[in-house]
């Protein structure tokens, strides 16, 4: 029975590793050097990273922002399941790693549309596959969660979608 158990530990933490790149990937390579901002704590690292550019001429690295931002909400999370916190904070520190060694590469070319769809896709899959490991990266993700624990009668995709929009709205200005 505990190797079962060790088994599905290590294909969590897995999928963690392979959904936290898969979620870096776009944020790194298509929305940052677009100047695109997307929903979660990677957005608004991109919104804070295009105003201390322009503030400072120097602009924050998305990991930084990615990493700092977390943070209280680990605080606030730590009355939630052992397990959950765990693989949270492994799925952020994972993000934030992928965010900050993934080389830019031009993945698409300068088509916006198709930049927003290759994005998604690829964010889409990443999440995916970090929620199959019982984690999250950490962000709106884990602030839905901790929200959600409070106002039941919405489901964490609801509190998502308003925290992404709001983030989203704020990166139009």
């Amino acid at each position: 029975m505990k190797k079962l158990a060790n088994k599905k530990a290590f294909q969590d933490l897995l999928l963690i590793i392979i959904g936290s790149g898969l979620t870096a990937l776009p944020v790194k390579c298509i929305y940052d050097p677009l100047d695109m901002v997307t929903g979660g704590f990677s957005g608004l690292a991109i919104v804070i990273k295009q105003l201390s550019q322009m503030l400072f001429g120097k602009g924050v690295p998305l990991w930084v922002t990615n990493l700092v931002l977390n943070i209280p909400l680990f605080l606030f999370g730590i009355r939630m399941s052992r397990d959950f916190l765990v693989k949270t904070i492994f799925g952020t520190l994972m993000n934030t790693f992928w965010i900050a060694v993934l080389p830019v590469l031009q993945l698409v070319p300068d088509d916006r549309m198709l930049s927003a769809l290759f994005g998604g896709v690829l964010m889409g899959a990443g999440i995916g596959l970090v929620f199959i490991g019982n984690g999250t990266t950490g962000g709106t993700d884990m602030m839905a969660a901790l929200i959600q624990r409070k106002l039941r009668h919405y489901s964490v995709a609801q509190v998502m979608q308003v925290l992404d929009g709001i983030i989203v709205i704020a990166g139009i200005f």
